[in-house]
């Protein structure tokens, strides 16, 4: 900024050529947030979709005993059961919840007869068991 005088007595400022009021600078805190911002956003990237190496094998029942249950008892309703397929195609670790020991053990003992087509590693299965009846001739 220079300052001259004129014939007036006054003094005049001439600029020379910064004018804060036409420049294009954005306040310190904008300048901050719009900083924080962008780095945010730079720092983001899409998930990575993570596959599994290999698909769940698919297990095939190869035989399984009919499930015999005794008759004085009285099951009722349905009843998951989980077990491990063993790679030589057996059963083991049967987990029966809560339920008559009379059905506990005819379950334990069907699923412990399955015997599937052998996977390459002990795969998880379940079973759903089911009581459905119906009046002869209804």
């Amino acid at each position: 900024v220079r300052i001259h005088s004129e014939g007036t007595g006054g003094l005049n400022f001439l600029s020379t050529g910064y004018d804060r009021r036409m420049s294009p600078r954005l306040p310190w805190f904008a300048s901050l947030f719009l900083s924080a911002v962008l780095g945010v956003l730079g720092g983001c990237q899409s998930p990575r979709v993570i596959r599994p190496s290999t698909p769940a094998p698919i297990l095939q029942l190869a035989s399984a005993a009919p499930m015999q249950i005794a008759t004085d008892c009285r099951p009722r309703g349905s009843v998951v059961v989980d077990f491990v397929v063993q790679p030589d195609g057996s059963t083991s670790a049967i987990r029966v919840p809560a339920v008559p020991e009379c059905l506990r053990d005819a379950l334990t003992a069907w699923v412990a007869s399955f015997r599937y087509l052998p996977p390459r590693t002990a795969v998880p299965g379940t079973v759903e068991w089911l009581l459905v009846s119906a009046q002869k001739g209804g």
